[in-house]
Parts: C-alpha cells; structure tokens; sequence
C-alpha cells in the first residue's frame, strides 16, 4: 500500500516578501508623520516645492552611484561582469532588507543572488568586503575632514604619507610573517597578501572616489531636504550636512542587526544640524530625511521585485 507524501507549502514569491517588507516600509514612514506631528507647532508644509525634482534626481544619482560602485568592486576580483540591471537590483535588496532582517542579511542576500547569475563564492566575499571597506574608509576620511578641517592643511598631508607608506611596509611585514608561519596559517597568509594587494591598487583608489561621490551626494541631499522647510542653504549648513550624513549613515552601520537603524541616524543628524539651524528644523530635517529614503526605499523595492521574479 502506496501513502502519497504531503505537498508541501510553497515558499512565499520574493515579489510577495517585498510587498510586506514595502508595507512595513510605509507603515513606518506614516508613523513618524504622526510623531512629527505631535512634536509642536512646527508645519510640515513643504515651503519650497522647487526642491522636490532635486530630491528625485539625487536618489537617482545615489541608486547608479551604489550600482557602479559594486559592479567595479566585482570587477576588481572576477572576469565576469555584472549586467548593471542585476546591480541596480542588488541595491535593491540592500535597501529593503535593512529594515527587515536586518543591514547584514542584505549584504548576505546579494551575494547568495550573486553566486546564481554565476560569480564565485570567494570573489563575490572579497567584492564585498572591498566596497564596504572603501564606503567605510571614505565616510570617516569626509567626518574627519570636516571635524578638523581647521587642521586641514597637515592632516591631509600626514594622511597621503601613511597611505602611501602603508602598502610596501605592510607587503613587507606579510612576506616577513609568511616565512615565519607553519601549519594552516601558512595556507592563509596568501590569502591576506591578495587582499592587501587589492587595497593598494588604483582599482580600489576608484571605489573609494565613488563612495566618497556618494557621500558628498548625501550631503547635498541633506541639504535639499533641509531647503523644503525654509532653511535658507549656507556655506555652513552644507559643512554641516557633509559631516552629519556619513556621521549618521556610519552610526546606523555599527547596529547590524537593527532593522533600519530606527532613531540612531536621526539623533545623529539632529546633534550635527542643531547648532546650524536650531532644535526645530533639525529635528524636522531629519524626520524628512528619514521618510525621503523610505519612500526611495519603497520604490526601489517594488522594481527589484518585479526584476527578480522576471529577470
């Protein structure tokens, strides 16, 4: 006697998941609304419509940045190119998945999505860690820059000094410990001496001027989104956003595990843009801020779900 096996329950579409990952997405934007409003007085009336096709090309600009930038890191470790389609849609699932599960388990879909459009394993890991490596190096380089820019004329030298002492030494020092090593760390080392290669390569030099494109453009985005409520835009106000965007996108970074680093960069913002443009309007600035990438986020996510489900 023959037992037909239970049929098991389809998983969920990716087009589905997306939607409820959407649906949380505009859940949380409506509830900031509701906080926001509930703060004062304070409109949140968009006084300066003009700036609203700004913000729109900004994002624009921001999504093809982040797609070339992870496009020329996987070309730095593999012969294979990534279609930018497939790239535009590796943003996508960065973006939505920092709200649910998490920034981490973004990074990790990618490059699962990665190794089925043929990559491997290795390169797509090295690939990543090389553009997260120059997003994190660039972002600190701007903050540092803008804290002490009035040590500017020698940091900036003393910072080309190290860089370019750096490389040989640290090759060096490998080839030194290498000789050195025994056992399982013997098989590792040329692993790390690939690795340090790769930084010191002009290639990675040209994911660093993106990333740090990327972080001027989030600046600038900062402070469009700071216009449309009345902040009229100064040299100090646009200092400020250069060093509160990376500076608050940074901090969000440190919490992996926290879906979309909710409250973290918008303190963030609010202690850089407070002494600029007072409580109130930093306050709001960043809320808009906020509901700005949400809505992008929301977007993006219902393009990449239709790309994934037909590629």
């Amino acid at each position: 006697m023959t037992t037909t096996p239970p049929e098991e329950s389809s998983p969920p579409l990716p087009w589905r998941r997306i939607l409820i990952h959407g649906l949380l997405v505009v859940g949380l934007a409506l509830a900031v609304l509701k906080v926001a409003a509930s703060l004062g007085d304070f409109s949140l009336s968009l006084e300066h419509p003009g700036f609203l096709p700004l913000l729109l090309m900004l994002h624009a600009a921001l999504i093809l940045l982040a797609a070339s930038l992870w496009r020329q890191a996987l070309g730095i470790v593999t012969p294979v190119p990534l279609p930018y389609k497939q790239a535009m849609a590796h943003v996508g699932i960065l973006l939505i998945a920092k709200y649910v599960p998490g920034k981490l388990w973004g990074l990790v879909g990618r490059g699962l999505h990665a190794r089925r459009l043929g990559m491997a394993a290795g390169a797509v890991t090295t690939a990543t860690a090389l553009e997260q490596l120059a997003i994190l190096g660039s972002g600190l380089l701007l903050v540092a820059a803008g804290t002490w820019r009035a040590e500017i004329n020698w940091l900036l030298p003393l910072l080309a000094i190290i860089s370019f002492l750096m490389c040989p030494m640290g090759r060096k020092g490998i080839g030194h410990l290498q000789s050195l090593a025994k056992g399982p760390l013997k098989r590792l080392f040329p692993l790390v001496e690939q690795g340090s290669a790769h930084l010191c390569s002009r290639a990675f030099a040209g994911l660093c001027w993106l990333a740090l494109g990327q972080w001027i453009l989030n600046g600038v985005l900062l402070c469009s989104v700071a216009a449309t409520i009345g902040v009229v835009p100064s040299h100090t106000l646009v200092i400020a956003a250069l060093i509160a965007a990376p500076a608050a996108i940074l901090s969000g970074f440190l919490f992996l595990f926290v879906p979309g680093g909710i409250g973290i960069r918008e303190g963030v913002l609010v202690y850089y843009l407070e002494p600029v443009i007072g409580m109130e309007a930093a306050l709001m600035t960043a809320i808009l801020f906020r509901i700005s990438d949400t809505l992008r986020d929301v977007i993006m996510g219902i393009w990449t779900a239709a790309l994934l489900r037909n590629p």
